[in-house]
């Protein structure tokens, strides 16, 4: 998975077709798998939420929270190899289970972070446009660039660097901080 997902983020980030990537990966192994128990096998082999070790900031909830407060609708826009419920349990797990206004997950609209079109799909679901909007993400490469090259203030969660020349509008340490970015407080000012 992780040199399909490597070969589709240097090509057209098309996102991968699992399945058969798990049929492969088989077949080398000399295990003939049909595509249907290729997906069974990927599914029960792979690991996600707080297992996978995906957990929630500690303020994540109440950062989030405060925003709907101030009348902001909420959306997640992600690169995972599953969706549908198993993904919105991942949330239920860490505790970010809240209404959330769209989500845009990778696996179900075809196209990995950068590719505009995993923004866009977020984007035309909130009838928004790219300014009307700011993205939120650790990754320089993904979320910063991908955002801003639609014309989307994005703001950086700071972690390992992974892309030179990206300059995000807003940089932060702890989720709460969201709450002091000026774009968002002077919105909010607006509402």
């Amino acid at each position: 998975m992780d040199g399909a997902m490597r070969a589709a983020r240097a090509g057209d980030l098309a996102e991968p077709d699992y399945a058969a990537v798990a049929a492969e990966a088989a077949a080398a192994l000399g295990v003939r798998l049909d595509r249907g128990l290729a997906a069974a096998f990927l599914e029960a082999i792979y690991v996600s939420g707080a297992e996978g070790g995906k957990a929630a900031y500690p303020d994540a909830r109440p950062t989030l929270e405060a925003l709907r407060a101030r009348g902001f609708r909420l959306g997640i826009v992600t690169n995972r190899a599953f969706g549908g419920e198993r993904f919105r349990a991942d949330l239920r797990e860490a505790g970010l289970d809240i209404d959330w206004d769209v989500i845009a997950v990778s696996v179900e609209v075809g196209y990995l972070k950068p590719h505009p079109r995993l923004f866009e799909a977020a984007l035309d679901a909130l009838g928004l446009a790219p300014a009307e909007a700011a993205m939120v993400g650790n990754s320089l490469a993904e979320d910063i660039a991908g955002a801003q090259r639609l014309g989307m203030p994005a703001a950086w969660k700071r972690s390992r660097p992974d892309a030179d020349g990206v300059v995000p509008d807003f940089t932060f340490d702890r989720v709460s901080e969201l709450l002091d970015w000026s774009l968002l407080a002077e919105a909010a000012r607006v509402r």
